[in-house]
């Protein structure tokens, strides 16, 4: 990982999406909010845009929890980056 330090021991689901070939989910996070912006996203939406993508390859890798709720998060980001609202209050 680009950034081991920033990484907590508890957070294996980043290291395990990565070593999956997923890539660092925070850089790429990075790199789809430029990419959303440059095509014309508003910088908000593209931010929760990117941050969907970041749940979306641990789904599963969480021990002991089911892959539905990581998908169910990038959900709710991009409800918000459609929407404005959040499904979960």
């Amino acid at each position: 990982m680009a950034n081991d330090k920033l990484v907590k021991a508890s957070d294996n689901h980043y290291r395990d999406a990565e070593e999956n070939g997923h890539g660092d989910p925070i850089l790429m996070q990075e790199i789809i909010i430029q990419m959303l912006i440059e095509q014309g996203i508003p910088p908000v939406p593209a931010f929760f845009i990117a941050t969907a993508q970041k749940y979306m390859p641990r789904a599963g890798l969480k021990e002991g929890e089911d892959w539905r709720k990581e998908i169910g998060k990038a959900i709710n980001y991009l409800t918000r980056a459609v929407t404005g609202e959040w499904i979960e209050k």
